[in-house]
């Protein structure tokens, strides 16, 4: 699908637009929309962010004195956000693997003036305390926070092209391994979630082996007998935009009637009414099993 935003001057030559990973493309000396550009104005006081980007910390729903747990930060938009919504009281803490992230997010933290995340570099997926635990590792107690934001790692199927785009693809074997990685972070924040909390699930991704079969996973690990609670999937007004239409859903190992796929937001960049990245968000309640 091509859109015409403008006419412009070509930066980089033919070679280059397929090659080079940063830099200015195109110049646009007439454009189709007035809105301007932003450099450097308010750079303190604003931080853009995609849609469905800013509807995750308004599904979330953060409220102030609340202890929240966002297990992969960076590069800090929804931290941020989250932070914000609850009036910077409280707290946030917040994780990542790559310590320069981890910085960026605490820079982007004091730009905005907000006292409340404390940010580590780790990895999140390792922070639910045992007893056999290296005490130098930061850790936590089962049901220790309030909400948790699981917006993990992902194949990136959703974002919009981008110049030297060869460094976005993956193999079979790498998507595999980023849904397992996706497992665990979501395992460790439900046991980390207290009762009764929110955890909302998102990724910029339209694989649904990321997505709903991610969704169907959890649902069905926490319905074991061993498991002392379980999982339900709430509704996500009156921020629901995007519903997810699986229509191939019998080729994917995943056991979601249509009532729960309602439940969840796929947002498709082809869609353009909407005209966002390729995302999805999926909110669940954890909820104390009743012994019959």
């Amino acid at each position: 699908m091509l859109i015409f935003v403008g006419n412009g001057i070509a930066q980089l030559d033919r070679n280059d637009f397929f090659t080079k990973q940063s830099g200015y493309a195109v110049i646009f000396d007439e454009r189709v929309f007035d809105a301007p550009p932003l450099h450097s104005i308010l750079e303190n006081d604003i931080y853009l962010q995609n849609l469905p980007s800013i509807l995750v910390s308004y599904i979330l729903d953060p409220k102030p004195g609340e202890i929240i747990l966002d297990m992969c930060s960076a590069p800090g938009g929804k931290t941020t956000h989250i932070a914000s919504l609850m009036n910077n009281q409280g707290r946030v803490i917040a994780f990542d693997k790559n310590e320069k992230k981890v910085q960026q997010v605490r820079q982007l933290c004091q730009k905005f003036g907000l006292s409340i995340v404390e940010i580590h570099c780790c990895d999140s997926s390792s922070i639910l305390r045992k007893i056999e635990n290296n005490e130098e590792r930061i850790s936590f107690e089962k049901e220790t926070f309030d909400r948790v934001l699981v917006d993990p790692p992902c194949s990136g199927f959703g974002l919009r092209p981008c110049l030297g785009y060869d460094k976005y693809l993956f193999t079979e074997k790498q998507i595999k391994a980023v849904s397992l990685q996706q497992k665990k972070l979501i395992e460790v924040g439900v046991k980390l979630l207290k009762m009764r909390g929110i955890l909302v699930y998102s990724t910029c991704t339209m694989n649904p082996k990321e997505n709903e079969e991610i969704v169907s996973w959890i649902l069905n690990k926490c319905k074991e007998n061993d498991c002392e609670f379980y999982l339900e999937l709430v509704s996500q007004e009156p921020f629901h935009y995007s519903n997810s239409s699986m229509i191939w859903q019998n080729n994917y190992e995943m056991q979601l009637n249509q009532q729960q796929l309602n439940l969840l937001q796929r947002f498709d960049p082809a869609n353009q009414l909407l005209d966002t990245n390729g995302f999805f968000i999926a909110k669940f309640v954890k909820l104390p099993k009743v012994n019959n």
